[in-house]
């Protein structure tokens, strides 16, 4: 029988195969958003499993850092909304935006998304975009934009590079 530790790192495994297909479907124009909201949910009926200090994935290469972050990042988000004591019902929505938002990564130039260096202005700008670029529509990017900011503001500064650029929207 799994222990309680092994099958969080499967679902959060599972989310990540989700993640890189959901990265491609994207780029053709489509996104699963029923199927990663779904594996997300899964992830966090074993959120007490996760500890946003302590956590490390099991594996995790350059090119998967941006899975990883996104995923790490809803999960946070997921637990500021509950510490911060917003309704029960708003806590799932701040992990599904957060990790919607980095969505729009796939959309980014990869030579700009991988950049050792500093951004160009014209490239942070692109950068700033791909929290639009991960929203499903117009429509509900203001609703999502709303929530988002009142449940992940603490998480923003997860957007900063280590050389100082902010890419956050």
């Amino acid at each position: 029988m799994p222990t309680k530790m092994a099958s969080f790192y499967e679902e959060y495994e599972k989310l990540i195969s989700l993640m890189k297909s959901a990265h491609q479907s994207v780029i053709a124009g489509g996104l699963p958003i029923y199927e990663l909201r779904n594996q997300l949910e899964a992830a966090i009926g074993h959120i007490k499993e996760y500890n946003p200090l302590t956590f490390v994935p099991r594996t995790m290469n350059e090119y998967d850092y941006i899975f990883h972050n996104s995923i790490l990042c809803a999960l946070s988000s997921y637990l500021l909304a509950k510490w911060s004591g917003l309704q029960q019902k708003d806590w799932m929505q701040a992990a599904f935006m957060a990790f919607s938002t980095d969505i729009g990564n796939a959309k980014i130039d990869p030579a700009i998304l991988y950049k050792p260096d500093p951004l160009t202005v014209a490239e942070a700008e692109e950068m700033r975009r791909h929290t639009a670029y991960g929203l499903p529509n117009p429509k509900k990017r203001q609703s999502h934009q709303r929530r988002r900011r009142q449940a992940c503001g603490a998480s923003a500064s997860r957007k900063n590079r280590w050389n100082g650029v902010s890419a956050s929207a």
